[in-house]
């Protein structure tokens, strides 16, 4: 019963999120929540108040059991080619499991863009998958400890929501899966 009223409950999101056209189009999740557990991965230093922010907000937008993994170190084969951040991709590559998880990280990471080669970014998730990542670092800049813990957990958990199959809101600036096109102002005003 209690997947069933999650599902319910993702899918009046999604089409919460969705504004309906003249042609009546509707943007429905590709597949029903269903996964009850997420992992959440500490990779490098984490601070556990960003942790702890993360299990709360995971637990009570998804209502799903929570287990934090043992953090891993940062390891050279992550680092992106310049040096200087670490590879998304490469993040989701390592850690991919058949488990739902969320690795945590402190550090820049990046991934291939038309803009850049190394293009920063505040997460990464498969769509759909069981893997995504999601950074403090560019969430930080000229915040409060509240702001940054208000954004690491939309952040986190529209990653998440690609993972179950969401793709971005196309029409409304508010619904948290809009993309956020390099900017945190998007995040900021995302519900």
């Amino acid at each position: 019963m209690k997947k069933l009223i999650l599902a319910a409950g993702v899918l009046l999101w999604t089409i919460a999120c969705a504004r309906v056209d003249d042609k009546k189009e509707l943007v429905v999740a590709v597949k029903p929540i269903t996964k009850d557990t997420v992992f959440i991965q500490p990779l490098g230093n984490v601070s556990q108040k960003y942790i702890t922010a993360m299990v709360e907000g995971v637990t009570k937008f998804y209502d799903a059991k929570v287990i934090v993994l043992t953090k891993v170190d940062l390891t050279n084969d992550l680092l992106t080619a310049s040096k200087l951040r670490y590879s998304a991709p490469s993040i989701l590559k390592k850690f991919h499991s058949n488990k739902n998880k969320l690795v945590l990280t402190e550090v820049d990471i990046a991934t291939p863009d038309p803009r850049s080669p190394e293009w920063g970014i505040f997460g990464l998730g498969d769509c759909p998958g069981t893997t995504c990542t999601v950074s403090t670092y560019r969430i930080r800049k000229n915040a409060t400890d509240s702001l940054i813990l208000d954004r690491l957990v939309k952040i986190g958990l529209h990653e998440m929501g690609h993972n179950y199959g969401l793709p971005h809101c196309e029409r409304e600036e508010k619904c948290m899966m809009s993309a956020a096109h390099g900017t945190i102002k998007q995040v900021d005003i995302e519900k």
